[in-house]
C-alpha cells in the first residue's frame, strides 16, 4: 500500500512538472519591452532607486495622469492626443506596472504611492498641476490632493477606487491572494487570462483588439510585475472617510455606466465633495478614457478650462 501511494505521489509530481514546463511563461527582457513601448517622448528618472518611465508632452497648464492597476501610461494615449495642444501632459508608469517595474520592497499601500508620487513631481520640477487618475490612480490622486493641496489645482477622478463600500474583489485579485494559486499566476500567465480581464473591464468586447491585449500582456511580463500585482492585491484595503469630503478642491468625477469592477453607485460618495460634478458615460466600462474617450472630452475640457 505504501509503495502504491508513493507511486501515485511521484506520478502527480511528474505530471505537475510536465504541466509547468509546457505552460511556463517567462519574463520579457526590459530592453525588448523598451524597444516596443517607448517613443521619442519617453524619459527615465531614478526615484526610490527604481527607474521610472514617464512622458512629458505638450505646452500649457500641467496635467498629471495616473493609470490603474495592471495598466500603464499608454492608457492615456487618446487624452494626450486630444489635450496636448492646450496642456502639458505628464504621465508615468506607476511602480509595479508598465516599464517602471516593482518597488524595491513589498509595500504597495496608497500612502507609499502618494509619497513616491511627491518625490517624482519634485524631481521633475512639477509644482502645480491638475491631477487625473483612473481606478487605483484615482485613489492615489485624491489621497495626494488631500496630502498636498497646495500643489493640486483641480482633480479628475475616473472610476476611482477608495469609496467605503463593501464590494467583492474582481476574480483575478481574489486569485492573487490565495497561496499556491498566486504562485501559479506568477509563473504561468496565459494571454487568454489577460484577454478575459480586459473583456471584464471593457463594456464593448469588440474594442478589445489584439494590439490592446498584446500591450497589457507583454507589460505584465516585465520582470517583477507579476509579483508586484500579487503584493498589491494582498495589500490591506484603504478607504476614504467622511472627513475626507471636507476637501474643497474642484472635482470632476467620470464613471463608465457599465463598470462591473467598481460600481457606478460608488460615485455618490465622491459627489459628497462640495465642489464636484459627475459625467456618467453610457455603454462604457471601467476605463472610459481608453474605451470611449469621446464620451468625456466635452465635459472634461469645460472643467479644465473653467
Amino acid at each position: 500500500m505504501k509503495v502504491k501511494k508513493r507511486y501515485i505521489l511521484v506520478t502527480i509530481v511528474f505530471l505537475a512538472g510536465i504541466f509547468f514546463a509546457i505552460n511556463y511563461t517567462p519574463d520579457i527582457p526590459l530592453d525588448k519591452l523598451k524597444s516596443t513601448y517607448t517613443n521619442d517622448n519617453s524619459q527615465f528618472i531614478q526615484v526610490e532607486n527604481i527607474e521610472v518611465h514617464y512622458r512629458r508632452e505638450g505646452e500649457g497648464p500641467s496635467l498629471l495622469l495616473l493609470h490603474g492597476t495592471a495598466s500603464s501610461l499608454h492608457t492615456w494615449d487618446s487624452y494626450t492626443e486630444q489635450l496636448s495642444d492646450s496642456f502639458e501632459i505628464v504621465r508615468l508608469d506607476l511602480p509595479g506596472f508598465g516599464l517602471t517595474g516593482p518597488f524595491m520592497g513589498t509595500d504597495y499601500s496608497i500612502e507609499h504611492y502618494v509619497n513616491f508620487l511627491d518625490l517624482f513631481v519634485d524631481q521633475i520640477g512639477l509644482d502645480s498641476f491638475i491631477i487625473i487618475g483612473n481606478s487605483l490612480g484615482g485613489h492615489i490622486a485624491m489621497e495626494y490632493s488631500l496630502s498636498y493641496p497646495q500643489k493640486v489645482n483641480k482633480q479628475v477622478l475616473i472610476d476611482p477606487a477608495g469609496a467605503p463600500y463593501d464590494n467583492p474583489s474582481p476574480f483575478i485579485f481574489t486569485l492573487a491572494k490565495i497561496p499556491v494559486i498566486n504562485l501559479i499566476i506568477k509563473w504561468i500567465t496565459p494571454k487568454s487570462l489577460i484577454k478575459d480581464n480586459l473583456e471584464q473591464v471593457y463594456f464593448d468586447d469588440n474594442k478589445v483588439s489584439e494590439g490592446l491585449i498584446d500591450r497589457y500582456y507583454e507589460l505584465t511580463l516585465r520582470t517583477g510585475n507579476r509579483q508586484a500585482f500579487i503584493d498589491r492585491a494582498k495589500t490591506p484595503s484603504h478607504f476614504f472617510n467622511k472627513e475626507d469630503l471636507n476637501c474643497n478642491l474642484e472635482t470632476l468625477v467620470i464613471w463608465g455606466k457599465e463598470d462591473t469592477w467598481i460600481r457606478p453607485e460608488e460615485s455618490e460618495f465622491f459627489l459628497g465633495l462640495p465642489n464636484s460634478n459627475l459625467i456618467l458615460v453610457n455603454e462604457c466600462g471601467h476605463v472610459p478614457m481608453e474605451e470611449c474617450p469621446e464620451g468625456t472630452f466635452e465635459g472634461l475640457l469645460e472643467f479644465l478650462n473653467q
